[in-house]
């Protein structure tokens, strides 16, 4: 299974979400995935290092800005081939039309705590990306508003955009079809009390005639659950 790279909505939240990894992020510029990405291209934290007794922040044994790859090629496919994908740390899940990576990445904030990009990611037959981003903050949440920015940002890249107010999970969200730069995607965003979620459903390039498209995002995103478990 080929590992895909969060999108550039995702590594725009990470910026967005006073995430500050080593170097200049003003200057960092979210780069399409290589075709022949694997995971020998991806550093994977063991899972003995994310074992903590801290109770104020759990990932204190986690090293910054190295991906933590919690499985590849998990979850039991149905009849029509989907699976149902738990976050290993994330406390939710979704259905994705294949078997999925289930990742994190830890980084420090701008405002001093931590913060926990939770990942569960896969690309279809079709080769429509999708993923979910659960961008956890310890600490003191952001000043930015993760929308707005994200907003500016394909406004800056000459995005046509539609956005809807709904209400996902039974939190406030907001819903955006986006057309940019050879891409188009479904996006929700969600605000929750520690952070924020984003699911994404993209077609590089835009798949108008796809068939089963407009379904398999709709199953996608309505199948998205937030969980109560310990992490």
């Amino acid at each position: 299974m080929r590992v895909y790279r969060l999108s550039l909505l995702c590594l725009t939240a990470l910026k967005l979400c006073s995430c500050a990894p080593e170097g200049d992020t003003a200057k960092t510029v979210p780069q399409r995935e290589k075709k022949n990405a694997s995971l020998t291209n991806t550093v994977s934290v063991p899972d003995s290092t994310t074992v903590t007794n801290d109770a104020s922040n759990p990932y204190a044994g986690i090293p910054d800005n190295q991906p933590v790859i919690h499985r590849v090629r998990a979850g039991e496919p149905d009849g029509d081939g989907w699976c149902l994908a738990k976050s290993t740390r994330g406390n939710f899940s979704v259905m994705l039309p294949g078997q999925y990576m289930d990742s994190m990445l830890k980084m420090p904030t701008t405002k001093g705590g931590t913060g926990v990009m939770h990942t569960v990611a896969t690309k279809s037959p079709d080769g429509i990306e999708f993923n979910v981003l659960f961008s956890e903050i310890i600490g003191e949440m952001p000043d930015e508003d993760p929308l707005d920015g994200m907003t500016d940002r394909f406004k800056q890249l000459g995005a046509t955009m539609t956005r809807t107010n709904i209400v996902l999970a039974g939190l406030p969200a907001v819903r955006m079809k986006v057309l940019v730069q050879g891409t188009a995607a479904e996006i929700i965003h969600v605000d929750a009390t520690n952070g924020y979620y984003m699911l994404a459903a993209q077609a590089r390039p835009p798949q108008p005639d796809n068939p089963r498209l407009e379904a398999d995002i709709e199953r996608f995103l309505r199948s998205f659950k937030i969980l109560n478990q310990e992490r």
